[in-house]
Protein backbone atom coordinates (compact mmCIF):
# COMPACT_ATOMS: atom_id res chain seq x y z
CA UNK A 1 0.00 0.00 0.00
CA UNK A 2 1.10 3.44 -0.71
CA UNK A 3 0.31 6.41 1.38
CA UNK A 4 0.42 10.16 0.33
CA UNK A 5 -1.04 12.31 3.21
CA UNK A 6 -0.42 15.71 1.79
CA UNK A 7 -1.05 17.17 -1.68
CA UNK A 8 -2.72 20.34 -2.85
CA UNK A 9 -5.16 20.96 -5.85
CA UNK A 10 -6.28 24.15 -7.20
CA UNK A 11 -8.02 25.25 -4.42
CA UNK A 12 -4.94 26.31 -2.43
CA UNK A 13 -1.85 26.50 -4.26
CA UNK A 14 -1.88 23.58 -6.68
CA UNK A 15 -1.39 23.34 -10.32
CA UNK A 16 -4.18 20.73 -10.68
CA UNK A 17 -7.68 20.49 -10.03
CA UNK A 18 -9.25 17.73 -7.54
CA UNK A 19 -10.03 15.52 -10.02
CA UNK A 20 -6.34 15.73 -12.46
CA UNK A 21 -5.33 15.38 -8.86
CA UNK A 22 -6.88 11.72 -7.98
CA UNK A 23 -5.71 10.74 -11.57
CA UNK A 24 -2.02 11.67 -11.20
CA UNK A 25 -1.90 10.37 -7.75
CA UNK A 26 -3.49 7.20 -9.12
CA UNK A 27 -0.93 6.83 -12.58
CA UNK A 28 2.22 7.49 -9.08
CA UNK A 29 0.39 3.71 -8.46
CA UNK A 30 -0.82 5.86 -4.69
CA UNK A 31 -3.38 3.96 -2.89
CA UNK A 32 -4.91 6.07 0.04
CA UNK A 33 -3.73 9.97 -0.61
CA UNK A 34 -5.22 12.98 1.59
CA UNK A 35 -5.54 16.40 -0.48
CA UNK A 36 -4.91 19.03 2.26
CA UNK A 37 -5.36 22.33 0.74
CA UNK A 38 -4.04 25.16 2.65
CA UNK A 39 -6.51 26.16 4.82
CA UNK A 40 -9.02 25.30 3.02
CA UNK A 41 -12.15 22.26 2.93
CA UNK A 42 -13.23 23.50 -0.47
CA UNK A 43 -11.63 21.23 -2.92
CA UNK A 44 -12.56 17.88 -1.21
CA UNK A 45 -16.23 16.93 -2.52
CA UNK A 46 -14.66 16.89 -6.10
CA UNK A 47 -11.78 14.97 -5.30
CA UNK A 48 -13.89 12.78 -3.17
CA UNK A 49 -16.05 12.10 -6.41
CA UNK A 50 -12.99 11.47 -8.60
CA UNK A 51 -11.53 9.39 -5.99
CA UNK A 52 -14.82 6.43 -6.02
CA UNK A 53 -14.17 6.39 -10.14
CA UNK A 54 -10.15 5.80 -9.78
CA UNK A 55 -10.65 3.38 -6.83
CA UNK A 56 -8.49 5.30 -4.48
CA UNK A 57 -9.30 6.04 -0.98
CA UNK A 58 -9.34 9.65 -0.28
CA UNK A 59 -8.86 10.92 3.07
CA UNK A 60 -10.32 14.75 3.65
CA UNK A 61 -7.68 16.85 4.88
CA UNK A 62 -6.50 20.28 5.27
CA UNK A 63 -3.48 22.45 6.21
CA UNK A 64 -3.63 25.02 8.32
CA UNK A 65 -1.43 28.06 8.96
CA UNK A 66 0.50 28.86 12.33
CA UNK A 67 2.77 31.49 14.04
CA UNK A 68 5.14 30.23 16.94
CA UNK A 69 8.23 32.12 17.64
CA UNK A 70 7.83 34.58 14.91
CA UNK A 71 7.91 31.34 12.63
CA UNK A 72 5.26 30.19 10.00
CA UNK A 73 4.94 26.46 11.20
CA UNK A 74 2.03 24.40 9.38
CA UNK A 75 -0.35 22.37 10.82
CA UNK A 76 -2.32 19.18 8.84
CA UNK A 77 -5.65 17.67 9.71
CA UNK A 78 -6.80 14.88 8.56
CA UNK A 79 -9.82 12.50 9.15
CA UNK A 80 -11.48 15.93 9.73
CA UNK A 81 -15.80 16.83 9.21
CA UNK A 82 -15.33 19.29 6.57
CA UNK A 83 -18.78 20.72 7.98
CA UNK A 84 -17.84 21.26 11.74
CA UNK A 85 -18.31 24.74 12.50
CA UNK A 86 -15.44 25.29 14.88
CA UNK A 87 -12.54 24.38 11.93
CA UNK A 88 -14.85 26.42 9.36
CA UNK A 89 -14.96 29.38 11.47
CA UNK A 90 -11.50 29.06 12.01
CA UNK A 91 -10.33 28.60 8.70
CA UNK A 92 -12.69 31.70 7.10
CA UNK A 93 -10.43 34.27 9.69
CA UNK A 94 -7.61 32.36 7.93
CA UNK A 95 -9.01 33.12 4.52
CA UNK A 96 -9.51 36.99 5.59
CA UNK A 97 -6.36 36.86 7.00
CA UNK A 98 -5.00 36.04 3.06
CA UNK A 99 -6.59 38.85 1.62
CA UNK A 100 -5.11 41.44 4.20
CA UNK A 101 -1.45 39.68 3.43
CA UNK A 102 -2.10 40.18 -0.20
CA UNK A 103 -2.69 43.23 -0.01
CA UNK A 104 0.61 44.25 2.24
CA UNK A 105 2.64 42.25 -0.31
CA UNK A 106 1.44 44.18 -3.07
CA UNK A 107 2.36 47.62 -1.57
CA UNK A 108 5.70 45.94 -1.01
CA UNK A 109 6.21 45.37 -4.75
CA UNK A 110 4.82 48.64 -5.05
CA UNK A 111 7.87 50.12 -3.10
CA UNK A 112 10.42 47.77 -5.16
CA UNK A 113 9.28 49.58 -8.16
CA UNK A 114 6.82 46.49 -9.15
CA UNK A 115 3.15 47.73 -9.65
CA UNK A 116 -0.28 46.38 -9.83
CA UNK A 117 0.49 43.27 -8.46
CA UNK A 118 -2.68 42.73 -6.65
CA UNK A 119 -4.84 43.60 -9.46
CA UNK A 120 -3.06 40.72 -11.97
CA UNK A 121 -2.87 38.39 -8.88
CA UNK A 122 -6.84 38.47 -7.78
CA UNK A 123 -7.64 38.62 -11.28
CA UNK A 124 -6.32 35.11 -11.53
CA UNK A 125 -7.50 33.79 -8.13
CA UNK A 126 -10.78 31.86 -9.25
CA UNK A 127 -10.69 28.78 -6.76
CA UNK A 128 -8.85 29.58 -3.78
CA UNK A 129 -8.15 31.90 -1.36
CA UNK A 130 -4.62 33.82 -2.56
CA UNK A 131 -1.40 33.01 -1.32
CA UNK A 132 2.29 33.80 -2.07
CA UNK A 133 2.34 31.71 -5.00
CA UNK A 134 -0.05 33.67 -7.37
CA UNK A 135 2.66 36.82 -6.81
CA UNK A 136 4.98 34.02 -7.55
CA UNK A 137 3.27 32.81 -10.95
CA UNK A 138 2.62 36.56 -11.61
CA UNK A 139 6.33 37.76 -11.55
CA UNK A 140 7.16 34.53 -13.81
CA UNK A 141 4.65 35.38 -16.36
CA UNK A 142 6.21 39.32 -16.71
CA UNK A 143 9.63 38.05 -16.64
CA UNK A 144 10.91 39.25 -13.58
CA UNK A 145 12.08 35.60 -12.46
CA UNK A 146 12.03 32.59 -14.09
CA UNK A 147 10.61 29.84 -11.48
CA UNK A 148 8.94 29.02 -8.35
CA UNK A 149 11.69 29.15 -6.50
CA UNK A 150 13.66 32.32 -7.67
CA UNK A 151 10.45 34.09 -6.67
CA UNK A 152 10.59 33.08 -3.30
CA UNK A 153 14.60 33.37 -2.62
CA UNK A 154 14.28 36.81 -4.23
CA UNK A 155 10.97 38.34 -2.86
CA UNK A 156 8.78 36.20 -1.17
CA UNK A 157 10.17 34.08 1.02
CA UNK A 158 10.78 35.00 5.59
CA UNK A 159 13.22 37.75 5.39
CA UNK A 160 13.08 38.65 1.67
CA UNK A 161 11.62 42.15 0.51
CA UNK A 162 8.19 40.92 -0.11
CA UNK A 163 7.33 38.91 2.86
CA UNK A 164 4.83 40.21 5.09
CA UNK A 165 4.57 38.13 8.68
CA UNK A 166 0.61 37.38 8.94
CA UNK A 167 -1.06 36.71 12.62
CA UNK A 168 -2.24 33.18 11.78
CA UNK A 169 -3.23 31.28 14.88
CA UNK A 170 -1.53 29.84 17.69
CA UNK A 171 -0.76 26.04 17.52
CA UNK A 172 -2.76 25.11 19.91
CA UNK A 173 -6.01 26.79 18.27
CA UNK A 174 -4.96 25.07 14.90
CA UNK A 175 -4.90 21.78 16.91
CA UNK A 176 -8.14 22.57 19.02
CA UNK A 177 -9.73 23.25 15.24
CA UNK A 178 -8.74 19.91 13.91
CA UNK A 179 -9.66 17.79 17.12
CA UNK A 180 -13.22 19.73 17.31
CA UNK A 181 -13.73 18.40 13.18
CA UNK A 182 -12.81 15.04 14.70
CA UNK A 183 -9.52 14.86 12.60
CA UNK A 184 -5.72 14.38 13.57
CA UNK A 185 -3.69 16.75 14.03
CA UNK A 186 0.38 16.02 12.61
CA UNK A 187 3.40 18.98 12.08
CA UNK A 188 3.65 19.14 8.39
CA UNK A 189 7.48 18.93 6.62
CA UNK A 190 9.41 19.05 10.49
CA UNK A 191 12.86 18.85 8.21
CA UNK A 192 11.74 21.97 5.95
CA UNK A 193 11.78 24.59 8.83
CA UNK A 194 15.28 26.15 9.07
CA UNK A 195 15.32 25.97 12.48
CA UNK A 196 18.08 23.95 14.99
CA UNK A 197 17.30 20.18 15.86
CA UNK A 198 16.94 22.11 19.73
CA UNK A 199 14.21 24.54 18.37
CA UNK A 200 12.49 21.54 16.49
CA UNK A 201 12.57 19.61 19.59
CA UNK A 202 10.72 22.30 21.40
CA UNK A 203 8.31 22.88 18.64
CA UNK A 204 7.42 19.42 19.23
CA UNK A 205 7.22 19.65 22.39
CA UNK A 206 4.79 22.35 22.13
CA UNK A 207 2.72 20.54 19.33
CA UNK A 208 2.35 17.44 21.82
CA UNK A 209 1.30 19.80 24.67
CA UNK A 210 -1.47 21.33 22.30
CA UNK A 211 -2.81 17.76 21.93
CA UNK A 212 -1.22 17.27 18.24
CA UNK A 213 -0.94 13.54 17.71
CA UNK A 214 1.64 13.11 14.96
CA UNK A 215 4.09 14.70 12.09
CA UNK A 216 5.44 14.02 8.69
CA UNK A 217 8.24 12.09 8.97
CA UNK A 218 8.82 10.87 5.08
CA UNK A 219 8.64 13.59 2.90
CA UNK A 220 9.26 14.36 -0.85
CA UNK A 221 13.12 14.39 -1.85
CA UNK A 222 14.31 14.39 2.05
CA UNK A 223 17.83 12.86 2.96
CA UNK A 224 18.04 9.52 4.42
CA UNK A 225 19.82 11.32 7.67
CA UNK A 226 16.59 13.64 8.14
CA UNK A 227 14.31 11.43 7.44
CA UNK A 228 15.68 8.92 10.43
CA UNK A 229 16.36 12.14 12.62
CA UNK A 230 12.60 12.74 12.33
CA UNK A 231 12.04 8.87 12.76
CA UNK A 232 13.81 9.15 16.33
CA UNK A 233 11.93 12.53 17.25
CA UNK A 234 9.00 11.16 16.37
CA UNK A 235 9.27 8.10 18.95
CA UNK A 236 11.07 10.80 21.62
CA UNK A 237 7.53 12.51 21.94
CA UNK A 238 5.05 10.03 21.13
CA UNK A 239 3.97 10.99 17.64
CA UNK A 240 2.35 8.91 14.85
CA UNK A 241 4.99 8.67 11.56
CA UNK A 242 3.04 10.48 8.48
CA UNK A 243 4.19 10.43 4.97
CA UNK A 244 3.84 13.16 2.65
CA UNK A 245 4.68 14.10 -1.17
CA UNK A 246 3.14 17.48 -0.93
CA UNK A 247 2.49 17.32 -4.30
CA UNK A 248 1.52 20.65 -5.75
CA UNK A 249 1.80 19.78 -9.62
CA UNK A 250 4.61 20.34 -11.88
CA UNK A 251 5.54 23.84 -11.47
CA UNK A 252 6.95 22.64 -8.01
CA UNK A 253 10.61 19.95 -9.04
CA UNK A 254 10.91 17.18 -6.86
CA UNK A 255 7.38 16.85 -5.52
CA UNK A 256 5.46 13.92 -7.17
CA UNK A 257 3.67 10.68 -6.26
CA UNK A 258 4.79 7.79 -5.51
CA UNK A 259 8.41 8.89 -5.57
CA UNK A 260 8.75 8.83 -1.48
CA UNK A 261 11.11 6.42 0.36
CA UNK A 262 10.41 3.52 2.78
CA UNK A 263 9.35 4.57 6.19
CA UNK A 264 12.22 3.93 8.40
CA UNK A 265 11.93 0.70 11.00
CA UNK A 266 10.54 0.76 14.53
CA UNK A 267 8.32 3.90 13.40
CA UNK A 268 4.78 3.83 14.38
CA UNK A 269 2.69 4.79 11.50
CA UNK A 270 -0.46 6.64 11.78
CA UNK A 271 -2.07 4.08 9.66
CA UNK A 272 -0.85 1.00 11.92
CA UNK A 273 -2.18 3.37 15.24
CA UNK A 274 -5.41 3.31 16.77
CA UNK A 275 -5.56 6.72 15.15
CA UNK A 276 -6.41 5.71 11.94
CA UNK A 277 -10.06 4.86 12.56
CA UNK A 278 -10.54 8.73 12.71
CA UNK A 279 -9.09 9.47 9.70
CA UNK A 280 -11.19 7.35 7.75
Amino acid sequence: MKYDLHSHSIFSDGDLTPEDLIREASAGGVNVLALTDHDTVDGLPRAEAAAKIAGITLVDGVEISTRWEKLDIHILGLGVDVNNSTLIDGLKFHQTERVTRAQQVSKKFEKLGIEGMWEEVSQQVKTHYVGRPDFARVLIKRGVVNNFQSAFTKYLAAGKPAYVATDWASIPEAVSWITAAGGVALVAHPGRYRITRTKLAKLLACFKESGGEGMEVLYSGQALSKTQDLARLSKQFGLVASAGSDFHGFSYPGMRFGALAEMPSGCETLWDSSLWQKCM
